[in-house]
């Protein structure tokens, strides 16, 4: 009986510390992800002259020399080089 109990409890922490870690490297993954769209936009439309670009579903505006604005989540971004 007590080998089964601590089977159970090794095999619920194995099934708990998988979850977190799955949970933790996505939410990483899509803040990266993020990112990277926010660097690609500020870069191209310096590049091309052009204040509004598309990126993945949001909506980027050129505030300054290394701001940006996602008029979709509505927030202002500090684009570091």
């Amino acid at each position: 009986m007590a080998e089964s109990c601590v089977a159970l409890f090794i095999t619920f922490l194995g099934i708990v510390s998988i979850s977190l870690i799955v949970g933790e490297s996505r939410s990483f993954e899509r803040e990266n992800e993020q990112k990277v769209d926010r660097t690609y936009a500020i870069r191209v439309m310096k590049e091309n002259e052009i204040k509004q670009i598309i990126v993945h579903d949001h909506v980027y505006q050129m505030i300054g020399d290394s701001k940006i604005y996602d008029a979709t989540k509505k927030q202002m971004y500090k684009v570091k080089k």
